[in-house]
């Protein structure tokens, strides 16, 4: 019937735009410890609250690239921190960088309205190239840029707006990171307009990445950070087995875990059971 056909087809642009840069691409991500964009969304967000908008979404400009530009390099769409309803866009690096075109500009630009007009706050997570060319080239590249948008990086403190930068962030991660009421960075990213690479061509002379944008730079001279994290590292304290309830894994200094009964070994209180405590900032 028709309506199944219908159905087939969008199971198959659905997982076709589920699968991203590629598995190849994601699991060398993996390798090297690094989070792949729809695992950051799991791992912020409540779950099971993700409801994704634009997951069609591909280049409008160059239309043979749409094999390769699944979502456009950004994801968006709405969850639950904490029980309270935000908007989220986080950037998929998978996908040509992740750098800024006409797509996904637009996404961006209906996620900042979506929140103005429900009291929503922003939640932007950012690795980025920089604007993608040939789709800036030109009149109509610039015309399209920005989504029709060119108040797109306007700061008028409409709502709350958090930003943080993973790995190389140029362009508008950048841009993001400037006009959010609370940034984070991870110690290793770059916050710079533009590359070290195309900084050193501009200027004729080596520029470091550390010098141009590194953590040290924004967050004790251009107090552009607020937060500056690093990976979590395995603790060296010896472990005393996982919790049999909960399966956490817990260690042997308070006198009681909740989830084990008394006699029996005592527990510490597990991470399920209670709230993580906050990272901490190095600065």
């Amino acid at each position: 019937m028709a309506f199944e056909a219908l159905l087939k087809e969008y199971e198959e642009r659905r997982a076709k735009a589920l699968a991203g840069g590629g598995a190849d691409k994601y699991a060398k991500r993996t390798a090297a410890g690094m989070l792949n964009a729809r695992e950051r969304i799991a791992a912020i967000l409540d779950p099971d609250t993700f409801i994704e908008s634009g997951l069609f979404g591909s280049s409008g400009v160059y239309p043979e690239q749409e094999d390769e530009t699944q979502t456009d390099g950004k994801l968006a769409g709405y969850g639950r921190i904490d029980g309270r309803d935000v908007c989220i866009v986080v950037n998929d690096f998978t996908v040509k960088g992740a750098s800024t075109s006409a797509t996904n500009s637009k996404k961006i630009a209906h996620m900042k309205r979506a929140a103005t007009e429900r009291g929503m706050p922003l939640v932007l997570l950012g690795e980025s190239t920089g604007a993608r060319l040939p789709d800036a080239m030109g009149s109509r590249g610039m015309g399209l840029l920005l989504g029709n948008d060119n108040t797109q990086f306007r700061r008028m403190r409409e709502v709350p707006t958090c930003a943080a930068a993973f790995g190389p962030s140029f362009g508008s991660s950048t841009w993001l990171m400037c006009q959010s009421d609370f940034a984070v960075m991870h110690k290793g990213a770059t916050v710079a307009v533009s590359s070290p690479r195309l900084v050193s061509m501009a200027l004729g002379e080596k520029v470091d990445a550390e010098q141009l944008g590194g953590w040290r730079l924004h967050a004790e001279i251009t107090g552009l950070v607020d937060q500056v994290v690093t990976r979590k590292r395995k603790s060296s304290r010896r472990s005393a087995g996982s919790c049999p309830t909960c399966r956490a894994t817990t260690r042997r200094r308070r006198p009681m875990h909740p989830c084990r009964p008394a006699p029996g070994p005592t527990w510490t209180r597990c991470s399920r059971s209670f709230p993580r405590a906050a990272p901490r900032s190095t600065t």
